[in-house]
């Protein structure tokens, strides 16, 4: 790539097109009403070398800045984002409708869309249905999935541990799940001289999600298989209920929330 240095040298002149001893500033510019005393050639004068600066200035703007600053930015490929998805799992409608689930991760119980919601960040809760949902995003940006429970995973509990694409899916590249284990989570404290859980307990806690990139937009057909855990009658362990498949409809537009 020319970065229009060839522009900027010095021409050779030869004898014949060498400037006179004595030249007139009126003969150079002749729309410039300027002293028409004679400057000796190897002494520039003050309006002379402003008039080259200037000259230099606006052909470095024409050639060397657009080679330099121009012409990448049209290959530069936009920064990804990352677009989050929550997955809301109505556990009392399963409890209900599908009492006894699977007990083999590999084959869950299908179960209809009303089994949960998923909320897109950014989209208009009004919009917002069984199993779809819509999501701004553009081809490139990361698509984050984490999942919970109605009840927050507090007495009911929810594990999302496999996402599947149909077939010719052609939206997302495959989904792959993410584990982080935190050090310092934050739980309320139920022993706060406050009595609203403040300052919170810090404590070791696991975290997972299901991340893909967006490789065209539509809408995509998924499966979401998750676990059901319900709460003992001791109130105090969670004990599996099934695992479970549920079908999602998941719309991505091409635009930025």
């Amino acid at each position: 790539m020319s970065f229009g240095y060839e522009g900027l040298r010095r021409p050779i002149l030869s004898r014949s097109t060498r400037p006179r001893a004595t030249t007139a500033v009126r003969a150079q510019h002749p729309s410039r009403q300027q002293s028409t005393l004679p400057i000796p050639v190897g002494v520039p004068s003050a309006r002379t070398a402003h008039h080259a600066y200037e000259a230099s200035i606006a052909y470095m703007s024409r050639h060397f800045t657009k080679a330099i600053f121009m012409e990448p930015s049209a290959t530069t490929t936009p920064p990804r984002h990352r677009v989050d998805l929550l997955v809301v799992i109505d556990s009392d409608y399963v409890k209900e409708n599908y009492p006894d689930g699977s007990r083999v991760p590999g084959t869950p119980t299908p179960v209809d869309s009303r089994a949960l919601f998923v909320i897109c960040a950014g989209s208009d809760i009004g919009d917002i249905q069984s199993g779809e949902a819509i999501c701004t995003a553009a081809v490139g940006d990361v698509v984050s999935v984490t999942c919970t429970t109605i009840q927050d995973n507090s007495s009911d509990a929810g594990i999302l541990y496999d996402i599947w694409q149909a077939v010719n899916g052609q939206v997302f590249t495959p989904f792959k799940q993410n584990f982080s284990e935190l050090t310092g989570a934050v739980q309320p404290d139920p022993e706060s001289e406050s009595r609203d859980g403040l300052p919170p307990l810090r404590k070791e806690a696991h975290v997972s999600n299901f991340t893909a990139d967006v490789k065209s937009l539509g809408n995509a057909q998924l499966g979401l298989a998750f676990g059901i855990y319900t709460l003992a009658r001791d109130g105090q362990r969670q004990d599996l209920l099934g695992y479970y498949l549920s079908p999602v409809v998941l719309q991505v537009r091409g635009q930025r929330p």
